[in-house]
């Protein structure tokens, strides 16, 4: 789906994302775990995905009409440090 991670700035200081181009968050999060940090996830049911409005813009070309209709559109137009101003804060 291309979801979008959110960590604070001091989790990518020392844990980078590898080379490679698939399961980039797979091996990203495997390698948070290995330093010592905790992953936290919602349920599938409770899941925020920022998509921009031209697909071609994203590196994982999903089918956008399946995607859409699996979700309710909570808010349009977030702004990503939206969701980085709630993580800081946490």
């Amino acid at each position: 789906m291309g979801s979008t991670l959110c960590f604070k700035r001091e989790v990518f200081d020392k844990v980078k994302f590898k080379d490679i181009s698939i399961r980039e968050d797979y091996n990203f999060n495997k390698d948070c775990i290995k330093n010592g940090y905790k992953l936290y996830s919602t349920s599938k049911y409770n899941h925020l995905v920022f998509k921009h409005a031209d697909i071609n813009k994203h590196t994982f070309k999903s089918n956008i009409d399946l995607l859409l209709s699996r979700c309710t559109e909570i808010k349009s137009n977030i702004k990503y440090n939206d969701c980085l101003d709630i993580i800081n804060k946490s």
